[in-house]
């Protein structure tokens, strides 16, 4: 069960509905890691299943951003890899057979113009949804590689008149060099962008006591919330760890919250931080040892990075809800902090 989502569900009901009728959208889930972009997604595509959509999945990944047009086959390659003989001649016929090349099909030309490659997949995409409405599914759209993002561009322009729906999750846009892709597409005036906020109070107590199925202690469920800061993710990573620990949903239990919810969330966030590299992990111990409203120059020089380094370290460490989203730098919530001063080298 979702909680704290019904606002999105809606909305996107009402996309899929609309699209069933041949007026196509596209939905931008955004958020920060571990707010649930994913599961939404999951369920967006359950309920497209049951209302009869075809439904194709892709997930974006870090290691494949080079992988050029990489989203779009892992989305078209398995609807056409079932299809038979007769109808992939069908789906890539006409102007569709220029999507050829791109998807590395045989027949397809070596070398060919963008444009045209861009526009035989939209002919591919519109033919796929002939028979009854489709629905693309697309996860982590911040790693997609640049030529699926333009794939996207194109498509969303070209979306009216068709029984067609695109759903997408990423984290805010970073400084990454192909960021500017995401950016416009966010921006884009008929894209709807759905922004799923932290857990409530009710929905946080009503995830305890299905971990533990019983009885929970107001005061775990507080220590929980404040903990994991309504972030489904870090809850999640809170109560696992309190389960492999024996901890009881108890008052008793709530005390120890205090001593392994830090840890625990640490272990996550600074995994997190380690995948952005060097200088986001300079940048961020200079904020864990200036404490608050940090102004990023200050920042910069205590970290040795540049104002362009730097200002990319920031933009990526506020993608991943490791900093605030705004300037002097400050941590979304204390625990992080902690956690990122608990690590600095001795001597730091």
């Amino acid at each position: 069960m979702l909680y704290d989502r019904d606002r999105e569900l809606a909305l996107f009901d009402d996309a899929l509905a609309r699209a069933s009728r041949g007026e196509g959208g596209l939905v931008l889930i955004e958020g920060p890691p571990g707010v649930g972009k994913t599961t939404l997604l999951r369920e967006a595509g359950r309920e497209a299943l049951a209302a009869g959509a075809q439904v194709l999945n892709a997930r974006a990944g870090e290691l494949e951003r080079d992988h050029s047009y990489g989203l779009v086959r892992q989305l078209m390659e398995p609807a056409l890899a079932k299809a038979s003989e007769a109808q992939r001649e069908v789906l890539l016929g006409g102007a569709a057979r220029s999507a050829a090349a791109p998807l590395g099909l045989d027949g397809g030309e070596p070398v060919f113009e963008v444009t045209t490659a861009l526009n035989g997949l939209f002919w591919l995409t519109a033919n796929l949804a002939t028979d009854r409405p489709l629905v693309l599914l697309a996860d982590d759209l911040q790693w997609a590689d640049a030529p699926s993002m333009r794939y996207l561009l194109f498509l969303v322009r070209r979306l009216d008149g068709l029984p067609l729906l695109v759903v997408g999750g990423t984290r805010p846009a970073g400084g990454g060099d192909d960021a500017h892709l995401l950016r416009e597409l966010a921006c884009d005036p008929t894209v709807m962008v759905l922004a799923p906020g932290l857990l409530g109070a009710a929905s946080v107590a009503s995830l305890v006591r299905e971990r533990y199925d019983a009885y929970a202690d107001p005061a775990f469920v507080e220590e929980c919330a404040q903990a994991s800061g309504g972030n489904p993710f870090l809850l999640g990573e809170l109560l696992q760890a309190c389960t492999q620990e024996q901890v009881p949903a108890s008052a008793e239990g709530a005390r120890r919250i205090h001593e392994l919810g830090p840890r625990t969330i640490a272990r996550a966030v600074l995994l997190r931080i380690a995948a952005l590299g060097a200088d986001a992990r300079a940048l961020v111990r200079a904020v864990a040892i200036l404490g608050t409203d940090v102004p990023l120059p200050r920042a910069a020089q205590l970290a040795g990075l540049s104002a362009a380094a730097a200002t990319t370290a920031a933009d990526a460490l506020s993608s991943v809800a490791v900093l605030e989203q705004r300037r002097p730098l400050e941590f979304l919530h204390p625990v992080i902090r902690s956690a990122v001063y608990g690590d600095l080298p001795a001597g730091d």
